[in-house]
């Protein structure tokens, strides 16, 4: 039977055990407590950020981008460890989240300065407002006043993309009270204005400072309460343009010359002209012959004027094709297409083609310089217009052995009648000869 040993009870006279808080248990416990996360391994650290970044599904996502930030804010050493984690892309929706980010770049840290090193990676940067007064937290001075400090900080942004509310201009939160930008100081290669607008002398300013800009995509400019005169020394803007799209605007041909001025380098020009003639055409045809992709659209052209032209192709009847060449204007696009050598995508409208409704004899003009294209746009056409006959001719008789793709917008398909005859017989030219039809609205 195996022995059995007992714990003998402890009496008064045996001395006491060292306690739990004694001297020398108490001085480590105290240099343990002491300790942070910060003197971790450089390692650990890395896989702490590492795991932050991930977010709960194992992807980034917003919050996980708001938590590394707020890791970033506590220390060098957690700076250090999140920065090769962070994919320099933050998107901003609401102003809360704009003040909270520069309340993150403004923390002070154990050495006493801020997150430069943080605030200087960042390349991409989105911010969404959908209004910039409320009654509720943060106030639009609050908000102003949080984008004042962070742009500044923001040296290494590349991408900028600001969605403001329709009627808003850019000046209202993004000008000081000297009516200085504070986005002047950035050096972003790329910036996109949803839903607001900015003044044109306004857009000069930023032109005349972002220097390395190459794309810019507006929706809208303003020119009107502009005082600007082609005849007054000014120096064109110092950027080269790869992409420049404006939506929208009120600009006169004096402006647009102005903006177009020693610009080489386009690949993109979606612009809206004041007409379909002018100084504006001209300064395009020079800039034209390396664009790629090609959206004109007439500013003065309305809504209005587009249904009504629409009622006319599906009333007039079919006129002698000679008579009618010889009495229509010529497509303003012509001489810009003799001169593009590089054109992929082409948007024509029916203020493009001005002998229509009647016929469509200046697109069998244009067809030998779109014979190139890979994408034609077609926006605000009827199905029974002469135009979708002459594509089917054209298709059919391998005119346009470049187009991959042919978009339609703003085109109700009809249902019965000539509309849904005339849809038919496209859809099947377009299918027989690999080209791809799709339709859809205007943005």
């Amino acid at each position: 039977m195996p022995l059995r040993t007992y714990k003998r009870a402890r009496t008064e006279s045996d001395p006491p055990s060292t306690p739990a808080t004694s001297p020398a248990v108490s001085s480590k416990s105290s240099s343990l407590s002491r300790r942070s996360l910060a003197d971790l391994p450089k390692e650990v650290l890395a896989r702490v950020a590492a795991n932050v970044i991930r977010g709960h599904k194992g992807a980034p996502n917003e919050d996980a981008r708001s938590h590394l930030l707020a890791l970033a804010s506590t220390c060098n050493a957690l700076r250090q460890a999140s920065i090769p984690c962070f994919d320099f892309a933050i998107r901003l929706d609401g102003p809360k989240a704009v003040v909270e980010l520069a309340k993150v770049f403004g923390q002070k840290i154990r050495s006493s300065s801020a997150l430069p090193t943080l605030a200087h990676g960042i390349q991409i940067l989105a911010v969404g407002l959908e209004s910039l007064y409320s009654p509720r937290p943060p106030t639009f001075s609050t908000l102003s006043s949080s984008l004042a400090s962070v742009f500044p900080s923001l040296t290494g942004l590349t991408t900028l993309e600001l969605s403001l509310p329709r009627h808003e201009s850019l000046a209202n939160l993004c000008a000081t009270d000297g009516d200085r930008f504070i986005l002047g100081g950035l050096s972003t290669r790329s910036f996109t204005l949803r839903g607001g607008f900015v003044w044109f002398h306004h857009l000069l300013e930023l032109l005349a400072t972002w220097t390395k800009l190459e794309s810019l995509d507006l929706a809208v400019v303003r020119g009107d309460c502009n005082s600007f005169s082609p005849c007054t020394p000014s120096p064109p803007p110092a950027c080269n343009l790869r992409d420049l799209t404006i939506h929208s605007s009120t600009l006169t041909d004096a402006m647009i010359v102005h903006i177009l001025g020693g610009q080489k380098g386009l690949q993109m020009l979606q612009i809206s002209l004041p007409g379909t003639a002018g100084k504006a055409w001209t300064a395009i045809e020079k800039v034209v012959p390396r664009i790629e992709v090609l959206r004109l659209r007439d500013s003065w052209a309305s809504k209005t004027r587009q249904k009504a032209t629409k009622k006319q192709e599906a009333e007039t009847p079919d006129v002698d094709d000679s008579q009618e060449q010889a009495a229509s204007p010529t497509s303003p696009l012509l001489p810009l297409l003799k001169a593009a050598k590089s054109l992929e995508t082409l948007l024509l409208t029916p203020t493009m083609l001005p002998s229509l409704p009647s016929t469509a004899s200046f697109f069998n003009e244009l067809l030998p310089y779109i014979a190139v294209v890979d994408v034609l746009e077609l926006d605000g056409f009827s199905l029974v217009s002469p135009l979708f006959v002459a594509l089917e001719t054209a298709l059919d008789k391998h005119k346009l052995p470049s187009l991959e793709r042919i978009v339609t917008r703003n085109i109700a398909k009809g249902k019965k009648g000539p509309a849904a005859k005339a849809e038919k017989s496209f859809e099947q030219a377009c299918r027989k000869h690999g080209v791809q039809w799709v339709t859809g609205t205007d943005e």
